[in-house]
């Protein structure tokens, strides 16, 4: 097998804190003199009102980025926008503040291939960070895992797997979490999780890891990117 190794640099953090606080609505209080007898209610519950309110939310994500994500720009004006037709109507809001668990890449990722060969992967058309990867560089020989349907999804599939290299699977058979798991608990210092290849699965697609975190580096990559390097690591 010939070796071949990569640099791959994740940083990820998590922030909890009022910097990154997010706003829940979980009381609004009508004033006496706005109740609405549920009836009159549900007639003003229209499509054309519905659809006006979806629009200006949609304008507030392409105004910032194409997201609303919490911890956005985007999320911080769709709580001021329903806040406001809220008031419109009545009704006195109030936001309750809480912490939670915020991902973020704190500098650009790199993603090269170091050996046989230097060659710089991008952002977007090679790769995407996988959401709550773990962070840190990584160099080190890349290790394809049973690149079937169910790659990495059974620790059968690492009974041969170097301790410390970084382990190219396959979407199917199972969650990105999943297979990300099970490559930490046997020891990969980094994995690669490819787009199956099948019609319109062959560019890297945006995903998360979800339930207990894992610590190592976790890249999406395209199929083009599993074929280029499964291929220079074969005898």
């Amino acid at each position: 097998m010939r070796n071949l190794t990569l640099a791959i640099g994740v940083v990820a953090m998590l922030a909890a804190g009022a910097g990154w606080a997010a706003t829940h609505e979980t009381k609004s209080e009508p004033l006496a003199h706005a109740r609405t007898p549920e009836q009159a209610l549900a007639r003003a519950v229209t499509t054309a009102r519905l659809k006006a309110h979806l629009s200006a939310l949609e304008a507030i994500a392409r105004r910032d980025g194409g997201t609303r994500a919490v911890g956005t720009r985007g999320y911080t004006q769709s709580v001021s926008y329903v806040m406001k037709q809220l008031r419109k109507v009545g009704y006195r809001p109030r936001k309750n503040m809480f912490t939670f668990e915020f991902f973020r890449e704190t500098r650009p990722t790199v993603f090269d291939r170091v050996s046989p060969g230097l060659k710089h992967y991008s952002n977007g058309p090679d790769f995407i960070t996988m959401r709550y990867s773990g962070g840190g560089n990584v160099t080190a020989q890349v290790v394809p895992v049973d690149l079937s349907s169910t790659s990495g999804c059974e620790s059968a599939d690492f009974a041969r797997f170097p301790a410390g290299s970084i382990a190219l699977m396959r979407r199917g058979g199972c969650p990105f979490s999943q297979k990300a798991g099970i490559a930490e608990s046997h020891a990969a210092a980094g994995a690669l999780i490819a787009n199956d290849g099948l019609p319109g699965h062959t560019a890297p697609l945006s995903a998360t890891i979800f339930g207990p975190g894992v610590q190592i580096p976790v890249l999406v990559v395209s199929s083009q990117v599993e074929d280029e390097l499964a291929r220079r690591v074969r005898p």
